[in-house]
């Protein structure tokens, strides 16, 4: 056998035999402190959803008071978690929303439930034209109040339901024009009077250019559902 080699050989196997094991990466102390910290962490996130989950299941069982907000809470939540939100829902809840300080009650008791942001849930859920609507609606609500009271017949009352008509009249469906008829339906149903009628109609026109509303009103609509929207209007008092 070729010397050179055998020594080379011998070489190699000393140097393997002289070889330190590696040093661990962590001691055992150190192991058992990042146990620790990792089992009080996963344990700390599954408390906390405990926790939440018993918060809000406490919260949901007030809903079935329709004098509590999570009542409202509960109602807005059914009306977002249809598949394709629940416009219709969402208005009525609102319009019987009695005060804007009850409303932030609303918000309060839906965070509890869903853990979401209702305002959040609204610009998501809703398009332009109907969160539009769904602001107006709110913003002439009193500013505290537990009990529901009939609208203050004033310029910022009828700008608003001129917004709202607006809104019915501009709404797209999947970026084709469409209307509303639920939304006017309803704004129509909370005008008391055919003077709050012609008052709004003089808001109309201010947001729209100086168009009639009762014109661009029977144009949105079609022949055969005119007849049905002028009883309403001809229907109230003076």
């Amino acid at each position: 056998m070729n010397p050179a080699l055998v020594a080379i050989a011998a070489e190699a196997i000393k140097g393997k035999q002289n070889q330190q094991p590696a040093a661990p990466m962590f001691s055992f102390k150190q192991k058992l402190i990042i146990g620790g910290i990792l089992t009080a962490g996963v344990l700390g996130y599954f408390g906390y959803q405990a926790y939440k989950k018993a918060k809000a299941d406490k919260e949901l069982r007030k809903s079935y008071d329709e004098g509590e907000p999570s009542y409202y809470a509960n109602k807005l939540k059914e009306a977002f978690s249809r598949l394709g939100t629940d416009e219709e829902a969402v208005r009525e809840v609102l319009v019987v929303i009695p005060s804007k300080e009850f409303f932030d009650r609303v918000v309060k008791s839906y965070q509890i439930i869903t853990g979401d942001s209702l305002p959040q849930v609204m610009i998501d859920e809703l398009n332009e034209t109907e969160y539009t609507e769904m602001i107006q609606i709110l913003a002439t609500k009193p500013e505290k109040g537990t009990n529901q009271v009939a609208p203050t017949l004033n310029d910022k009352q009828y700008l608003a339901w001129a917004k709202r008509l607006k809104a019915a009249f501009d709404i797209t469906y999947w970026y084709l024009p469409g209307t509303d008829n639920d939304a006017i339906r309803a704004v129509l149903s909370e005008i008391p009077t055919k003077g709050a009628f012609q008052k709004t109609g003089e808001a109309f026109k201010t947001i729209s250019g100086g168009k009639d509303l009762m014109e661009e009103l029977m144009s949105e609509l079609e022949f055969w559902e005119r007849s049905e929207f002028k009883e309403i209007i001809n229907s109230k008092p003076v």
